[in-house]
């Protein structure tokens, strides 16, 4: 099987993994008393990765050498093993983390770090190679992995994510107090969490490669869209109005790839969150002050620009 076609089917096994993941996700927001190790959703994730393992020990054994950029892969094989066999003794014997305490169970940040390992191996092989790497056929297998990566990252820093909780719609207004100031801080910290992730997954790619039209507006926009699907329950506005904002927020990005990269690094996160509070504002209104909302945007930009002279 030639590099490329290798490199497709496992950015698109990654995919597998990365759909498991939110499933997951998904079921322990909106199914209550999740008690159990063996569920639906673990299957549909531990089925993605055994089908990476499994891809990427047989090339191994076909070709007697490790492929140019697995060798983290390989090592990330391992150690999601170690950390699926210590999530379920964990799961055994303390139960099934809820909230925030899923995200940060020292087993589920094994398994993070063993995945990302996993499903950066399309990546890291793109990299090596010497020729230029142009268009679709070449860039697509870095592409996937790339937005799996983003939404690796965006899965576990969720609780500061703006299209999860949705702390500046009006419906999750609080009053004068800590509890106010704890919604705002939380709110903001999101807004610059996810823009400097965001512009740093991109500028990434964008500093190696002439991006295929397109890879813009599809890392931006899967990418919500998978934090807006494992959060449905929470989103007042619902879900249509956010995706639309998303898919807005892809097409500036799409646009603004085009111009100057400090100019892309700034003018993406706050065409994006603009969409996004405008998308609030048209639905639910916000309790935010007209001093706070629109500085967040002002703030998505500056958090861009200043990624952007990192690296």
């Amino acid at each position: 099987m030639p590099n490329n076609r290798f490199d497709l089917l496992m950015s698109l096994l990654g995919c597998w993994l990365l759909a498991g993941l939110y499933l997951d996700g998904w079921a322990h927001i909106h199914l209550e008393e999740l008690e159990s190790f063996f569920t639906p959703w673990h299957a549909v994730l531990y089925s993605g990765f055994f089908a990476l393992a499994g891809t990427l020990v047989l090339r191994i054994l076909l070709q007697r050498a490790v492929p140019p950029g697995y060798g983290p892969s390989l090592g990330g094989v391992g150690l999601f093993l170690a950390g699926g066999a210590a999530d379920m003794v964990w799961h055994i014997v303390f139960g099934v983390e809820a909230g925030v305490d899923a995200l940060l169970s020292p087993t589920h940040l094994f398994l993070a770090v063993g995945g990302v390992l996993i499903i950066t191996g399309p990546l890291r092989a793109t990299l090596r190679r010497e020729e230029p790497q142009v268009g679709w056929r070449a860039l697509l297998p870095a592409m996937l992995s790339l937005l799996t990566l983003l939404s690796i990252l965006a899965f576990f820093t969720e609780y500061a994510h703006p299209f999860s909780r949705m702390w500046s719609a009006a419906p999750n207004a609080a009053p004068d107090g800590d509890e106010a100031f704890l919604r705002h801080a939380v709110g903001i910290a999101g807004v610059i969490l996810q823009s400097a992730l965001l512009v740093g997954v991109l500028l990434f790619a964008r500093r190696r490669w002439k991006l295929p039209r397109g890879g813009v507006f599809l890392i931006v926009t899967a990418s919500s869209l998978l934090v807006l699907f494992m959060h449905q329950k929470y989103l007042v506005t619902g879900f249509l109005p956010l995706a639309l904002a998303a898919a807005l927020g892809g097409i500036a990005g799409e646009v603004l790839s085009r111009v100057s990269l400090r100019l892309f690094a700034a003018l993406l996160p706050a065409s994006l969150y603009a969409f996004y509070f405008t998308a609030v504002l048209l639905t639910t209104g916000t309790w935010w002050s007209v001093h706070f909302w629109p500085g967040a945007v002002v703030v998505a930009g500056i958090t861009g620009l200043l990624v952007s002279y990192l690296g």
